[in-house]
């Protein structure tokens, strides 16, 4: 008797452990899953994201608008520690980039980037205008931007 009774505990409490909605009254209903489309904020693994951003709606000017001027966000950024200095090396641009630009998001990044372009006019000017952007700590280059888009190493 016992070993029966033992043998319908385990069928009736793992049943009811099953992921689908459950046939009786304490389950989950139907209407509980109505309108749950959840998508991550990434929407799926297979974009990459420079072409998830081409869609962005975003612009410089929006932070300049925000700011006040181009030369605020500018100063904004050097305070915080985002850009460190600007030069040229053998006539190429270089943007040298502290501690804090890589804590940005890569989405953040690519928008500093889009912006000192956008101020500075490096793509518009040239054919194949780029600037490199360098690490101020190592002294090592860890990106291009070009007229196709930030690329990090």
């Amino acid at each position: 008797m016992r070993v029966l009774f033992l043998i319908a505990l385990c069928f009736t409490m793992t049943f009811p452990a099953h992921a689908d909605p459950k046939p009786w009254q304490f389950g989950w209903g139907s209407e509980h899953f109505k309108d749950q489309d959840f998508q991550p904020y990434s929407h799926d693994a297979k974009t990459p994201h420079t072409a998830r951003w081409q869609t962005d709606g975003w612009d410089p000017s929006d932070w300049a608008d925000d700011r006040g001027s181009y030369a605020g966000v500018l100063a904004d950024f050097y305070r915080g520690g985002i850009i460190t200095d600007r030069s040229m090396d053998d006539g190429i641009p270089v943007l040298e980039v502290g501690e804090a630009f890589f804590t940005l998001s890569d989405q953040d990044k690519r928008r500093v980037a889009m912006f000192v372009d956008h101020l500075f006019g490096i793509t518009r000017h040239k054919e194949n205008g780029l600037f490199r952007i360098v690490d101020q700590r190592h002294a090592q280059i860890i990106g291009v931007f070009t007229r196709h888009g930030l690329q990090l190493q």
